[in-house]
């Protein structure tokens, strides 16, 4: 009698259990369809919200681009005119007579300007996934089901949840990026303004620094201040007084005495493919030793060069050698002596000796 009703209750709670099952079983599937319905649309809306500003950063992209271009002439005429600038201060020549220097304000530099847009103009959304589909549950066990149903509305939900949190941060990053392209734009006007003024002051005091320079090489070196030596060190030979102070780990390459290499000339010699390919040449060969990220310092160079009427490198010269990185010079050197073919300076139509002025400043990374 016993066994009997301890049979009878195992049964009454096998179908208790199995119709608690089977309601569970379409609880979750509705669910799982509601949570699907209710996320179609987030989806479209996400979609189309990410082909925006995907548009608007590329177009952010491409101005930043041409700031890039914008700045690198300018910059190297700025670089240029100080050089000048220094070198007529050491020869004693009173610059409010040749241009206006008090007009000379420091460089823009457009990195500055834009290092708080990096987050933007690198910005990319790696999307939300792609929600599973439904299973084939024909066949399978009621329990098996709902373990497998449970599992989908749960990715479901976070997919749903995941879309929103994409959308919230979508939104103000698009605004940021539409207030950056009139921002560009300003710097592309503001460089474009300032490169004809840094080219007539560039010419000016070329003119100045090479009639000092002809008068130098006619009646020296005796009877000059040495400061004119350390100016043009190229015209006369070591032996005939110091011309040029370096680091002992880079001496220069001793120019020929007294040869005719030209100051300033009619067309600026160039490396092949002009200042952007130079750019990218430098930044693809040189790399510095590791002493240089482990002292912390920001290597920036000054080099002197001379191109010659075939294209060839000749009298490397580091302007201002890094006291505190020397080997990072000796990296810098190695480059430029490594350099394919320059097409040369010309006057008159015809290619001659220049000298070169080099700026180089590579962020180490």
């Amino acid at each position: 009698m016993k066994i009997a009703l301890i049979f009878l209750l195992l049964v009454a709670n096998l179908v208790v259990f199995g119709q608690s099952a089977k309601k569970q079983n379409k609880t979750l599937k509705r669910d799982l369809e509601e949570c699907k319905e209710k996320s179609l649309p987030v989806l479209v809306l996400y979609k189309e919200k990410k082909d925006l500003i995907d548009s608007i950063r590329g177009e952010a992209m491409q101005r930043n681009y041409k700031v890039i271009q914008a700045e690198l002439p300018g910059k190297e005429l700025y670089l240029k005119t100080v050089q000048l600038i220094k070198d007529l201060k050491l020869l004693g020549v009173d610059l409010k007579t040749v241009i206006d220097v008090d007009s000379i304000a420091p460089f823009p530099d457009y990195k500055g300007f834009t290092k708080d847009m990096d987050d933007l103009l690198n910005w990319e959304d790696r999307g939300v996934g792609i929600l599973s589909g439904i299973p084939y549950l024909k066949g399978l066990e009621i329990e098996e089901q709902n373990k497998i149903l449970k599992d989908l509305v749960f990715e479901c939900n976070s997919y749903f949840n995941g879309l929103n949190d994409h959308l919230n941060k979508i939104e103000p990053d698009q605004k940021r990026l539409q207030a950056v392209i009139p921002k560009l734009d300003s710097m592309i006007l503001l460089y474009q303004s300032l490169t004809p003024d840094l080219r007539l002051k560039k010419m000016k005091l070329e003119r100045k620094l090479h009639e000092l320079r002809e008068k130098y090489r006619q009646n020296g070196p005796n009877g000059f201040p040495k400061e004119y030596r350390i100016v043009f060190r190229d015209l006369f030979r070591p032996d005939e007084g110091p011309a040029y102070v370096d680091t002992k780990e880079l001496k220069p390459e001793p120019a020929s005495p007294k040869m005719d290499v030209y100051t300033i000339v009619d067309e600026d010699a160039q490396f092949p493919g002009g200042m952007p390919a130079l750019k990218k040449y430098l930044v693809e060969n040189i790399h510095y030793p590791e002493i240089a990220a482990e002292l912390g310092v920001e290597p920036n160079h000054v080099v002197r060069l001379v191109v010659r009427k075939d294209g060839s490198i000749s009298d490397i010269r580091m302007k201002k050698p890094m006291t505190d990185c020397p080997e990072c010079d000796k990296e810098v050197i190695r480059v430029v002596k490594s350099m394919p073919k320059w097409i040369p300076g010309k006057v008159n139509g015809k290619a001659v000796d220049s000298w070169y002025t080099l700026p180089v400043h590579i962020h180490l990374k």
